[in-house]
């Protein structure tokens, strides 16, 4: 047991020490603000300039989460922001511990391949919505594994329940409808194989339990303010070609990331390790290792899946490989080990306790873990933006659009920002071109009558330089992440 809770503190601990990077974290705060404040999800942008009054329908698939954000930063700030996100993640693992001790009886063995997943997971950690996605996925996993295994129906309520919370919080509910679907095809296949010797169309009657609860989830869906509209919406992401292209972790996973090289190795050893044993694993298994390393092979986004949804499969293949070696011995444990052990659930503690992000100030945190807000956000810049009321429209880099959003509105709306999906083609042409500095970005600029240049030292190098060197473009700031212009 030793081993599976330093797996879950370890995530625990991560987490805690992680600032909030700039992404999608600060619009969705903002969106909970709105929704706070007016008493309903937004339908359309606001918070541009470039695509105002344009409808978005990502509004009502993180309304939830964006509700909870607003509402944990005004009951205790950023750093209860971070902890109950880090509760979320640890809860996803700690659920995929569970799951994989149900399958092997093996506390060693449920730790490795919940450390697996972990290990693959470890970029998608970030403040955003997908980790209450990773949470209600890994429930999903757990009530199907512990139903088949136990027939307590009690586990059947987490999926009409757990589907409430995931289709309301982020796109990824469409996969609790492909574990529920991948269930009911296994029970189908069993059927049939037991139809040839006992000729009863009572064989099914386990098919109906997966088709009953994927029913009853699909009609919580209707309860998403979007309806089952939601769906295609997240359909048409996969397809977005701005999204494919532009968007680095949907790119696939390669041997140049560190993420890629992660899990290409994860991936390799666990498909020589279920090939050891395949005779040991259902359908079902096969099915979602199949599915989700072909998810993770074609995006980057897929790998925290292929973790989560391979790790049972591999637990179990590992217990069945090496069931002497792991076989616990029966009697107590010596004094000696039983006063390690409870000298290791000390250290632990310890180690849950000072990486809870409320001590961050009073310990010597590198760079990189330093603070609650993660040194890449350009909080300084947008404060002296706002103090010395500057003037707009302004031109700011896409990473620097979220926290914007947060920190300008109403002063300021942004030229372009995370949503990637919102803005039209032609606004990305625009803003490709003016934040490159290529041929024609003065007069781009001119069109959207630009007044503030807000730009990232490393992302606009070359933009940064034609500024410099022109008459119209004053520099009024810079600090280790931006750079200001104004127009004179």
């Amino acid at each position: 047991m030793i081993w599976g809770l330093a797996v879950i503190i370890g995530v625990f601990a991560f987490v805690n020490t992680q600032p909030i990077r700039p992404n999608d974290f600060w619009w969705q705060l903002a969106v909970g603000k709105e929704i706070s404040q007016t008493h309903q999800v937004p339908s359309v942008d606001t918070f541009s300039y470039t695509a105002f009054g344009r409808p978005y329908p990502a509004y009502a698939m993180f309304w939830l989460v964006e509700l909870c954000y607003y509402y944990l930063n005004r009951a205790g700030g950023l750093a209860l922001i971070i902890f109950s996100h880090s509760l979320v993640i640890s809860l996803a693992y700690l659920l995929l511990l569970f799951t994989c001790r149900l399958l092997t009886r093996h506390w060693r063995i449920s730790a490795f391949a919940t450390l697996f997943a972990a290990v693959l997971g470890v970029s998608d950690w970030n403040v955003r919505a997908q980790g209450v996605a990773l949470a209600t996925g890994s429930l999903y996993l757990a009530g199907i594994y512990a139903y088949r295994k136990g027939k307590k129906k009690l586990w059947l309520a987490v999926f009409p329940l757990g589907m409430l919370v995931w289709a309301n919080s982020h796109g990824t509910f469409v996969l609790g409808f492909v574990f529920l679907g991948l269930w009911l095809i296994d029970e189908v296949r069993m059927g049939l194989a037991a139809l040839k010797t006992k000729k009863s169309w009572q064989v099914f009657k386990p098919a109906l339990t997966p088709a009953l609860v994927g029913g009853v989830s699909m009609l919580m869906v209707l309860i998403n303010p979007a309806g089952l509209g939601i769906i295609n919406y997240v359909m048409g992401m996969t397809k977005n070609s701005l999204i494919q292209n532009f968007v680095p972790e949907w790119a696939p996973p390669s041997f140049h990331s560190l993420e890629g090289t992660i899990f290409w190795f994860g991936f390799i050893i666990c498909v020589m390790v279920v090939l050891l044993t395949y005779r040991h694993l259902s359908f079902f298994q096969w099915a979602m290792l199949v599915i989700f390393g072909g998810l993770a092979i074609k995006t980057s986004r897929g790998i925290i899946w292929f973790g989560l949804t391979a790790a049972p499969a591999l637990a179990q293949s590992v217990s069945q490989a090496w069931d002497k070696r792991f076989t616990p011995k029966n009697g107590t444990l010596p004094v000696q080990k039983m006063r390690l052990n409870v000298a290791m659930v000390a250290l632990l503690s310890l180690l849950g306790i000072i990486s809870l992000p409320w001590f961050k100030n009073d310990l010597p945190y590198p760079a990189i873990k330093a603070g609650l807000i993660s040194s890449e956000t350009p909080v300084a810049a947008t404060q002296y933006l706002l103090t010395h009321h500057l003037p707009g429209p302004v031109f700011n880099d896409l990473s620097f659009g979220s926290y914007l959003i947060w920190a300008g509105q109403p002063a300021y709306k942004v030229f372009i920002d995370p949503r990637l999906d919102l803005f039209p083609w032609n606004v990305w042409v625009d803003y490709i071109t003016i934040s490159q500095g290529e041929n024609g970005w003065q007069e781009r600029l001119d069109r959207y009558g630009v007044k503030t240049l807000f730009l990232s030292l490393s992302e606009e190098t070359n933009l940064i330089r034609l500024a410099g060197q022109s008459e119209f473009w004053a520099r009024v700031y810079q600090d280790s992440q931006a750079i200001i212009f104004i127009k004179e």
